[in-house]
């Protein structure tokens, strides 16, 4: 483990002596509706983070670990004492006076109310520097994690359903070699307005990224305001709302094959329908409907980690070189308008990506797990 942590603390994070390092891990519940591999994955987890944590802090003594309820869903914000342990009393005594608290909380702040926080959080800096989020479920796409980067210019390393398995597959990539291809493919694909995707699976969308660019996730947090994924590699979007339409036949749940695919209508951006006898039809149908905004396509994410292997858990899943990734629900965090309690990942193996200019013309982007970047 010694190797894991001084890559982390010297290579990843490039942890200053004094900078402030902060863990989170979340406590099981169950309430939880995860399956019973998934209940021991995430009691494992919890158990290695505590042992992480100790070697990191032999390395890095200005390390804290703070273990805090589970919110039950990814994209959910973290709770109350998470806010107040990174942002300190002040900043809650703010929260209350201006009458936020739960509004921060459930998601519902308005433009004019994210505002204010964030005039608040410029003046009124965190207290860490660097969070590892060790996290059954994802502090990606909070609000949280938005105003501890790009206001709070901490660097953040979110890893929801982390397995430490992924030392040995996924967090093996060379990093500057990981950062450079991802960027490139981010860098390139910019150029078109819209992606069509296609599989022999029976995929066939278009997600229109109109004049927003792809993110490179590159596994480099050590620039202020920096945030990505551990393991990394993708290069990501947010799709302009309203737009995006097609079929996205899924093969995976987020930690599991499933039994006999799925077919995802998509429509105006929107998930319109869900046809196929899976069960897992029912639990993504209902969690769609516990909000409006979850049903709207979120992300457009396409792998470059050639390490990457594990299908059954979309933390790395979501890296392998040469597949593609749609997520429905919140993507205010980078770069989208969607603000949503729910964040969830679709993979599809073996896609052909066709990029579109603004004049019509369309390129070949990705075929059999090979990039055409010129």
């Amino acid at each position: 483990m010694k190797e894991h942590t001084l890559n982390i603390v010297k290579n990843i994070f490039e942890l200053k002596y004094n900078e402030k390092f902060l863990i989170l891990s979340e406590k099981y519940s169950e309430k939880s509706d995860v399956n019973e591999k998934d209940k021991i994955r995430w009691k494992n987890l919890n158990e290695f983070t505590k042992k992480l944590y100790n070697e990191i802090k032999n390395l890095h003594n200005n390390t804290i670990l703070l273990e805090y309820n589970s919110t039950l869903g990814h994209g959910k914000e973290p709770e109350l004492k998470v806010w107040e342990n990174v942002f300190g009393e002040n900043f809650i005594e703010f929260l209350n006076k201006e009458s936020l608290t739960t509004k921060i909380l459930n998601k519902q702040l308005n433009e004019d109310e994210k505002q204010n926080i964030e005039n608040f959080i410029k003046i009124n800096p965190p207290k860490y520097q660097a969070i590892m989020a060790l996290t059954n479920y994802s502090t990606s796409h909070t609000f949280f994690r938005k105003l501890f980067t790009q206001y709070g210019k901490g660097r953040y390393a979110s890893m929801p359903l982390f397995d430490p398995e992924m030392f040995n597959s996924s967090m093996k990539a060379n990093i500057d070699e990981l950062a450079d291809f991802t960027t490139k493919l981010a860098n390139y694909a910019s150029q078109f307005t819209k992606f069509h995707i296609v599989s022999e699976n029976g995929t066939d969308l278009v997600i229109v990224r109109g004049e927003r660019k792809l993110i490179p996730d590159t596994g480099k947090l050590n620039k202020p305001g920096s945030f990505g994924n551990l393991p990394a590699g993708e290069a990501f979007v947010a799709p302009v709302e309203g737009e995006s339409y097609g079929v996205l036949v899924i093969e995976y749940a987020p930690t599991r094959k499933l039994k006999s695919p799925l077919k995802l209508i998509i429509k105006n951006g929107v998930l319109v329908d869900i046809e196929g006898n899976e069960e897992y039809s029912n639990e993504l149908k209902s969690k769609i409907s516990e909000h409006p905004n979850n049903k709207f396509v979120a992300e457009l994410g396409i792998g470059t980690n050639k390490y990457a292997k594990m299908l059954d858990n979309i933390l790395e899943s979501e890296k392998i070189y040469g597949t593609v990734h749609i997520a429905f629900g919140d993507n205010h965090a980078f770069g989208g308008k969607n603000q949503a309690p729910f964040h969830e990942d679709y993979l599809v193996l073996n896609p052909t990506v066709y990029g579109i200019n603004e004049n019509g013309d369309k390129k070949i982007l990705l075929k059999d797990k090979v990039f055409y970047l010129e």
